[in-house]
Parts: structure tokens; sequence; C-alpha cells
């Protein structure tokens, strides 16, 4: 039996799933920082030429690592299997975005606390 921690079996299957799916989300956080920078960029370059260009480029490089991104989450699975690496099934698109929401899911869900009682206001007090 393998040890369970922080939600899930540690085995490095699990362990390099979990690894991809982070690198995963940081580039698509990135591409989505990229592509807000072009949009400020755009809005404020008073038609500076250089400004523009920056724009873009932020924009042309978003859209190459989001493509590139994309084409070897479809990849990997081929190459882990043409390398006879075991278990290479575990590592698909979907089971890597899986993890990714999975992630995120526990990232943003960790400080919430569920056993404080919500506070009610009582509007009646002032009749």
């Amino acid at each position: 039996m393998y040890p369970y921690a922080f939600g899930s079996y540690t085995t490095w299957e699990n362990i390099f799933l979990s690894i991809m799916a982070i690198i995963v989300i940081i580039i698509f956080w990135w591409v989505i920082y990229a592509f807000l920078y072009a949009i400020i960029l755009f809005i404020f370059s008073k038609w500076d030429e250089n400004k523009i260009k920056q724009a873009w480029n932020s924009i042309r490089y978003a859209i190459v690592w989001l493509i590139l991104t994309i084409f070897l989450l479809f990849v990997f699975p081929i190459v882990f299997q043409k390398l006879h690496i075991p278990w290479y099934k575990v590592y698909t698109a979907k089971n890597i975005f899986k993890k990714a929401s999975d992630i995120l899911r526990k990232t943003f869900t960790a400080f919430k606390t569920t056993n404080s009682p919500t506070p009610t206001y009582d509007n009646t007090d002032w009749l």
C-alpha cells in the first residue's frame, strides 16, 4: 500500500502527474497575464509604435506557449509509450487537467472555514 498524503496516494505517477499539472497551471496563468498585459499596452499606447509592437509580441508569445502546451499534452502519452515508461496511460491530457482542477480547487478552498457560523442580522430589533 502506498502512503496517503495531501488527498491522494503518493506514488511516482501521482507526483509526476502533479508536477505536470502545476506546470500547465503556471503556463495558463502566464498566458492570461500576457493577454491582459497586451490589452493594457494597447489601451495606454497612445499609438506609440514601440508599445504596440511590444503588445503584439506579448500576444504572439502567449499564443505560441498555449499551442505548444496543448500539443505537448497530447504528445506526452505517445512519447511515454514509445519509451516504455510504465503507466503511460496515466499521463493523458484528461488526467493532467483533472489533476490541475483538483490542485486549484484545493488551493482556493484551503482557507475556507466551514465550522464558523454565518452571522445573521435581524432587522426587526428596531420595531
